[in-house]
């Protein structure tokens, strides 16, 4: 078990600028070297690898695909809408890989 969130996040250009907003709101950087701070650059999340950040409420990993390359356009299928409160809601799936 870890104690962390993935999230596997959809690399069109339109929603990078979005998590990007998200990102900075949660004064996310990467974790490999925290004494420097590293914030990614929206280039970075379009290469749809892996992002590895800490923030200010503990790790988060940006998938740019999971499994065999199966990205988020290829998951949303398979995704539920779950209501977590507030008006917000998340997608989520259980599907096997």
């Amino acid at each position: 078990m870890t104690f962390d969130l993935d999230v596997l996040y959809s690399a069109e250009v339109g929603n990078l600028g979005r998590l990007m907003a998200v990102i900075d709101a949660l004064d996310g950087f990467y974790r490999l070297q925290p004494e420097r701070r590293l914030k990614p650059q929206i280039s970075h999340l379009g290469s749809g690898g892996y992002q590895l950040l800490a923030t200010r409420f503990g790790p988060l990993d940006l998938l740019g695909h999971i499994g065999s390359s199966r990205t988020y356009q290829e998951m949303l299928p398979h995704a539920a809408r779950i209501d977590i409160g507030e008006g917000a809601t998340v997608l989520s799936s259980t599907s096997r890989l």
